[in-house]
């Protein structure tokens, strides 16, 4: 059973692993295999990450091929490649919230750059750290980054400016420092004009640059109640959206940020608002573009920008089924934005419906086609979860089956010990106590020509007598935890070392007798105390014994320690049993030393539980 389940989920697996790697990944992990030069091999191991980073997103892939990446490239003199690797693994933290290592490997990162006076790099890593650290500490570190970047040759030197004033500026506004960051904004908007006559080769990326300013400063611009600047820069970031794309995913936040102005701007300012142009701009056809964007790139910040710029314009509007319904979906979104597929494909369909009627037959038959398609696939995903489900089932139903017959043979087992071990003690016991006695009154009444003999039938019988004691015991379930265990140690030892005037005491940390023990460890490790306490009374030369049994997280611990005069020589003793108890612990996995001193001889055994 376990196997046909492993089997069926190394296929799903094996097939979404598959969909993934592209032409480029396979050959980049072919090559890796026959290259030879270290730095070649880094190269292409940070490729690797680089594309399960982006292309195929999957984050823990990516990681493991970046550290591979800086393990290697730690053995060549390529700084720039060493310090991309540990730039890749900060992002990879960032993404992850995990601010700790973020900061550790983004530092390791400019300490690379700075190394290799790769200043561009330098910056970028820098910028990315400066922007985890908190708004008067952000302050600090881009105004150092913006006074390298001005003096800078570098080909990029400028556009990085661009950015750190960016960052500067977004700093200033968490402080709730409004004008000093619109200063830093309109410097970034400057920069990003300046710059854009010499950057033909990247316009998209100048807008983009634009766009972002202008919206930060629009945003700042509201917050000042300056509606006419604050318009002038959104309308600038409107159209460079759509300059770029329709689908840039700055639109949400662009068309949200343009709601919430013109409700403020009609309350607060009326009639410069109707002398303005934003009349042109139809408030609730944004949205609806912006809500387009936003379910097509599934952010999910987009998609509270635009939820909460619907919000915003029913609120203005007093519409008040409208408001419950937008205040339900921003609730949902805090636990997830994604939608279903084929509600995004009938979604989209409709919404080329609407606008080209002349191609209606083939839309709805494209349509069609993508929901049979998206049904085809949910019915292979709900059958192959079905059969997952049932199998998994199956395997707990006789996990559970088995475990429930192991605990009730073992609670059998714990009867049948226990009336085993009453009926030893009960019959075998009384007659065995019974022949003891009858022994030594026989002792007691006998001529001395046979009373050596009938002394040692009664010391036979005692001996027997005790050892039916032991097997009793051993058998008893009721006995097995370690307070019964530590009881019949002393009960034995006593017995054992009265005699020869000697005294016992055992230390122990047991509370309670439901610390349990298998009885084959507890039988055992009796039988070890008993050959070393046997080994006391027979080579000590004290008047003290001490044992200590102590239980730790996954082990017993028991220690004996006898006095002596000197050390003993074990090799005239016969090794004092030791073989035996060496042998009984080997067979529980545990581990024995000795310590043979000129005062002391000293027994420590380990037992794992």
């Amino acid at each position: 059973m376990q196997r046909i389940l492993f089997i069926t989920l190394l296929f799903i697996i094996s097939i979404t692993q598959l969909k993934a790697q592209d032409d480029s990944l396979v050959k980049w992990k072919t090559n890796l295999q026959t290259e030879k030069d270290a730095r070649s091999r880094g190269e292409l191991l940070y490729k690797i990450g680089y594309r399960y980073t982006y292309k195929v997103t999957n984050a823990d892939s990516a990681l493991h091929y970046y550290k591979k990446s800086i393990e290697i490239t730690k053995t060549t003199d390529d700084t720039r490649g060493l310090g991309a690797g540990y730039y890749a693994i900060g992002i990879y933290h960032i993404r992850g919230n995990n601010q700790k290592e973020a900061i550790k490997y983004l530092t390791m990162a400019e300490n690379t750059f700075a190394k290799g006076k790769d200043t561009m790099a330098f910056l970028h890593a820098s910028f990315a750290r400066a922007d985890l650290l908190k708004p008067e500490q952000k302050i600090k570190r881009f105004k150092e980054l913006i006074a390298i970047a001005e003096v800078g040759t570098f080909p990029s030197a400028k556009s990085s400016e661009i950015s750190l004033r960016g960052g500067l500026g977004g700093a200033y506004k968490d402080l709730g420092k409004y004008d000093q960051a619109i200063i830093e904004h309109k410097k970034q908007y400057k920069l990003n004009k300046e710059f854009k006559s010499n950057r033909y080769d990247h316009k998209r990326k100048t807008l983009e640059h634009e766009a972002e300013a202008c919206l930060k400063l629009g945003d700042l611009y509201i917050i000042k109640k300056n509606y006419k600047e604050a318009y002038k820069f959104l309308e600038e970031a409107y159209n460079n959206c759509n300059a770029i794309s329709k689908d840039f995913h700055l639109m949400p936040k662009v068309a949200s940020s343009m709601v919430q102005l013109f409700g403020e701007w009609k309350k607060n300012k009326p009639n410069e608002f109707n002398q303005s142009s934003a009349k042109k701009y139809n408030t609730l056809r944004l949205l609806k573009d912006a809500d387009r964007v936003s379910k097509k790139s599934k952010s999910y910040y987009s998609a509270m920008n635009v939820i909460k710029g619907f919000l915003d314009y029913y609120k203005k509007r007093g519409n008040r089924d409208s408001i419950i319904h937008f205040q339900n979906k921003l609730i949902t979104m805090k636990d997830s934005f994604y939608r279903d597929e084929q509600i995004q494909a009938s979604a989209k369909f409709s919404e080329e419906l609407k606008t080209a009627d002349k191609e209606k037959e083939i839309i709805q038959l494209n349509v069609d086609k993508k929901i049979a398609s998206a049904t085809a696939n949910r019915n292979k995903i709900i059958f192959f979860l079905i059969l997952i489900g049932l199998l998994s089932s199956i395997y707990f139903i006789i996990k559970r089956i088995k475990y429930r017959n192991q605990k009730e043979q073992e609670e059998r087992d714990k009867n049948f010990r226990s009336k085993l071990s009453s009926d030893l003690h009960d019959d075998v016991g009384t007659i065995l106590t019974s022949l003891s006695m009858q022994s030594e009154l026989l002792e007691m009444k006998t001529t001395d020509g046979n009373k050596s003999t009938v002394g040692k039938i009664a010391g036979m019988s005692r001996d027997a007598t005790r050892r039916m004691r032991d097997t009793v015991w051993a058998i008893d379930s009721r006995k097995d935890n370690i307070m019964d265990l530590a009881y019949r140690m002393i009960d034995f030892a006593e017995d054992m070392l009265y005699a020869k005037d000697v005294e016992f005491q055992l230390t122990h940390n047991i509370e309670s007798k439901d610390q349990k023990i298998s009885a084959e460890l507890r039988q055992n490790i009796f039988l070890i105390f008993k050959e070393a306490i046997t080994n006391a009374a027979k080579y000590g030369t004290g008047a003290f014994v001490t044992a200590s049994l102590q239980k730790g997280k996954d082990e017993l611990i028991l220690q004996i320690q006898n006095e002596t005069k000197q050390a003993i020589n074990l090799t005239e003793v016969s090794g004092l049993g030791l073989s035996n108890m060496k042998k009984r612990v080997a067979d529980l996995n545990g581990t024995f030393s000795i310590e043979n001193q000129a005062n002391a001889f000293n027994v420590k055994l380990y037992f794992p539980l």
